[in-house]
């Protein structure tokens, strides 16, 4: 048997030096020996995502006045397991021997322990047995069957939880959720609480709870079943409830062995910020020289987001990977000095001030900056943004490529950062001045304003328009589809302020039309019923079917040649498409507004399509007709998704389409009460154009060819 005077026992850890302390000497003539056997009693198996698992047994003799004997013997698996090994060569002369034994994990921590005393007989040997019962039980809890509204399940113990696990509503609908705790007492009354939270009216919400006390027991199984109770709001859904079954076996006990240390200083003043040693101390000042009693093993220094590794050898001394010096200096001493990496970083071309995430706070950009940092993963930050680089092992900078020109200074040591070259043309604005939330001071209008800023989320206000924008990699604007009628700009690198969409517009006759914004566009909410061009001039009236039957000359009417103003006013006037053919020099609509092509009808289309406007919520076939159609006016209907149907729900888009009517090319009217029909301004053919409409026993927005000498209405759409 090899003797290793490896250090002492002290309240159970076993504490390992690398030196021999003196002893008075002893008579050893008449030494005997001991068969120890170590029953490790059993830790147990419950199918959990990961169990534990035996890795050693530390073992140790002791006795007044003798050296003590330390052994290492390795485990595996988690069942009962007896170990038997002979120390010979022990001192009798009634001396009382001390045996110890301690099992630990692969974690490293202690599953079982315990002691015994024995006395060596002269020239003879003694059987010693030490049975080890273990600390800590196992837990597992199955929460069954998940119900419809289950989001959520957490297991406490003494009211701490120790397990939990989220999903989606209705992800697991009938199944089981397993929660575990590898590290449960034994011995001691625990009370076991589990707790299901479920989404109910959109509030992450309590819904079943219930607990019970279990007193685990060393290597036992047990089992306890708890119906929990229904907590939520209202009665209980379908009277239904969950079951939970808990089970319990094995041992484990946190402890742990604490080698004899080394006396090491760390000097990190060099560093820009404060750090830490992971599982040794909180964060540290780096401003004071720091003595730590450090045991041999594996450390690192660490900054918010980055670290870096040494070692302290067997000897006590520093130690770390060749590539780190520089970073780090002091190995083979017992003093460890941290320089970090010298960077510069130059945000002189940024707009506002900046800091490095967790490392810095706000610094002027009008300086170059020297910062000492490790290895790790950092941020350049403005207010609402940021853009993220590295400090690579070599001491140098790094970053994504697709960051090049936002960032520059890859493999070197100096990081200049450029931030995406951004304009904003807020000549158009009502207000006469304007400024980025954070970013800058109130700003004139009256100049095309050049901004360099980093990727984020930013705010533009004014006394008449705020809005939200982004800066995407690789440095272009990002605007909601709900701004393009107001703000121009979105995939670019420049953002341009739009002339303010009136609420109202205006046409020759002194008519006013409120308008409304849908996607990218500005619509007329009514149909236009001026009876001049926009210089003035007279569109011919034409009242008389024999005259309107296949005119190919501009003429307009009201449905049923109405003089009624109220009429008038609410459906609009009927014009054939020569009023709005592109070819007429004339043009009826008000300057900056224009008779929508039939590709911009597409677009209006293609957009309440893919927002869900189907009257069934789908985003996929045009099923457009209710969201387009007013509350009003519309023969009534029973089948699901036309217009007539439940008037209510129609109206989503804000269209407000009233059932106008329309005239045939031979001169006769039709469908008001049940449709309206709009020119675009595309031809299709020599005597037909291309149109729009609704209809009350349909479900999507129809479109096609229709003569040109009919009379249909108009809308029209903003530039």
């Amino acid at each position: 048997m090899k003797r290793l005077f490896v250090g002492l026992l002290l309240s159970g850890f076993f504490l390992f030096s690398c030196s021999k302390s003196p002893n008075n000497p002893v008579d050893r003539s008449d030494p005997g020996s001991a068969n120890i056997t170590v029953e490790v009693g059993k830790v147990g198996v419950l199918g959990k995502i990961r169990n534990i698992e035996l890795s050693k047994l530390y073992i140790s003799l002791t006795a007044p006045g003798e050296i003590p004997i330390y052994d290492t013997i390795n485990l595996s698996g988690n069942g009962q397991q007896t170990i038997s090994k002979t120390y010979s060569d022990l001192a009798s002369l009634l001396k009382t021997w001390t045996l110890l034994a301690e099992s630990r994990d692969v974690d490293g921590v202690v599953i079982h322990s315990g002691s015994t005393q024995f006395i060596v007989p002269a020239r003879n040997t003694i059987s010693v047995a030490l049975n080890l019962d273990a600390k800590y039980s196992m837990l597992k809890a199955n929460f069954f069957p998940i119900r419809d509204s289950v989001t959520r399940c957490e297991l406490l113990v003494d009211g701490s939880k120790v397990d939990d696990s989220s999903f989606a509503k209705q992800a697991l609908l009938g199944d089981t959720v397993r929660l575990s705790n590898n590290y449960l007492t034994t011995g001691i009354s625990q009370r076991v609480k589990l707790d299901v939270y479920g989404i109910m009216w959109g509030f992450d919400t309590l819904l079943y709870t219930g607990d019970t006390a279990i007193t685990p027991l060393p290597g036992i199984n047990a089992s306890y079943t708890i119906t929990l109770r229904w907590v939520g709001p209202g009665p209980l859904p379908g009277g239904a409830s969950m079951t939970v079954v808990l089970g319990a076996i094995g041992t484990v006990v946190i402890n742990g062995i604490i080698p004899i240390d080394s006396l090491i200083t760390i000097d990190a003043r060099q560093l820009t910020t404060n750090f830490y040693i992971p599982n040794i101390t909180g964060y540290l000042s780096k401003d004071t020289i720091r003595t730590f009693h450090l045991a041999p093993g594996n450390y690192a220094i660490c900054t918010p987001g980055s670290n870096i590794s040494f070692q302290i050898t067997s000897t006590g001394t520093v130690a770390y990977d060749p590539t780190s010096e520089g970073i780090l200096s002091g190995s083979g001493t017992k003093n460890l000095i941290v320089h970090g990496s010298t960077i510069t970083v130059d945000a002189r071309e940024l707009t506002s001030i900046f800091y490095i995430r967790d490392i810095m706070g706000y610094m002027s950009k009008d300086t170059i900056r020297t910062l000492h940092l490790l290895p790790g993963n950092y941020a350049v930050c403005t207010p609402g943004s940021g853009i993220s680089f590295q400090i690579a092992t070599n001491g140098t900078v790094a970053y994504d490529p697709a960051s090049e020109g936002i960032l520059s200074g890859n493999g070197t040591n100096s990081l200049v950062v450029h931030g995406s070259t951004i304009t904003v043309d807020a000549r158009q604005l009502a207000s006469p001045e304007f400024l980025i939330r954070d970013i800058t001071w109130f700003l004139s209008k009256d100049s095309i304003r050049t901004f360099n800023l980093l990727p984020g989320n930013y705010h533009l206000t004014s006394s008449t328009v705020s809005f939200d924008f982004a800066i995407i990699i690789p440095g272009i604007v990002q605007i909601a589809d709900s701004l393009f009628a107001k703000v121009g700009g979105n995939g670019t690198n420049q953002i341009t302020i739009l002339p303010q969409s009136p609420l109202t517009v205006t046409d020759i006759d002194g008519n006013v039309y409120s308008t409304v914004i849908i996607g990218t566009q500005v619509w007329m909410e009514e149909n236009l019923r001026v009876t001049k061009y926009n210089d003035g001039s007279l569109i011919s009236l034409d009242t008389s079917t024999t005259t309107w039957n296949n005119a190919t000359t501009p003429k307009y009417c009201f449905y049923n040649n109405t003089t009624d103003s109220v009429s008038i006013k609410k459906y609009g006037a009927l014009y054939n498409w020569y009023v709005v053919d592109p070819s007429n020099p004339k043009k009826i609509a008000p300057t900056g507004w224009h008779v929508p092509s039939d590709a911009e009808w597409d677009t209006l289309k293609n957009y309440l399509i893919a927002k869900g406007y189907n009257w069934d919520g789908t985003i996929i076939g045009n099923k457009i007709a209710k969201s387009l159609a007013a509350n009003t006016d519309w023969y009534t209907d029973i089948n699901a998704g036309y217009i007539g149907c439940d008037l209510t729900k129609n109206n989503s888009s804000g269209f407000s389409t009233l059932p106008s009517g329309s005239r045939y090319g031979v001169g006769m009217f039709y469908g008001q009460s049940h449709l309206c029909n709009w020119w675009s301004a595309t031809e299709c053919a020599a005597f037909n154009a291309y149109g729009r409409g609704l209809y009350d026993f349909d479900i999507y927005l129809a479109e096609g060819p229709s003569n040109k000498s009919s009379g249909l209405s108009v809308r029209l759409l903003r530039d």
